[in-house]
């Protein structure tokens, strides 16, 4: 079986999410040479969540900014990208913790595939609602799945690992 990434939108090696995993040497484990894999699919989401609401404040919310910077053009179809996000937001701009929602979602499936079964996996309710709570704490890099899930009020509406 090919090893899981566990990363939604290939978020890149130096920030230091919580769950990113670490090789036998205990160098950060990567992928491509430069993006980060996580411990699983919801630690992966919670950083993009992370990842996503630091843009939010850096662009005031124009998701224009914000794909450009996540997605620059040399790499991606950014007008492509933004245009699918803002449609998947319904508007320009992310404002709420909604437009926020809609806005990972976005980001996912553009990477993904829409309908692919690893954008499926990582929107599953249970998934996404946890890396959304999750998502409002700060951890260290080094925190686990398990410990991060302490962390949370109602920890029965949580995915299972």
């Amino acid at each position: 079986m090919a090893e899981e990434y566990n990363n939604p939108a290939n978020i890149e090696h130096g920030q230091g999410y919580a769950g990113e995993l670490d090789d036998k040497e205990g160098n950060p484990k990567l992928y491509a040479g430069r993006f980060v894999m996580f411990e699983n699919k919801v630690l992966g989401t919670r950083a993009l969540f992370r990842d996503v609401q630091s843009k939010v404040k850096e662009f005031d919310g124009d998701i224009t900014k914000m794909i450009n910077k996540f997605a620059p053009n040399v790499e991606n179809p950014t007008n492509n990208y933004i245009t699918y996000v803002q449609a998947r937001v319904g508007k320009d701009k992310i404002e709420t913790e909604e437009d926020l929602r809609f806005a990972v979602m976005g980001i996912i499936e553009f990477e993904n595939g829409i309908n692919s079964p690893k954008t499926t996996e990582y929107l599953e309710a249970d998934n996404f609602e946890t890396a959304y709570q999750l998502s409002k704490t700060s951890f260290p890099r080094n925190t686990t799945y398990d410990d991060a899930l302490k962390t949370l009020t109602d920890p029965t509406k949580v995915a299972q690992r």
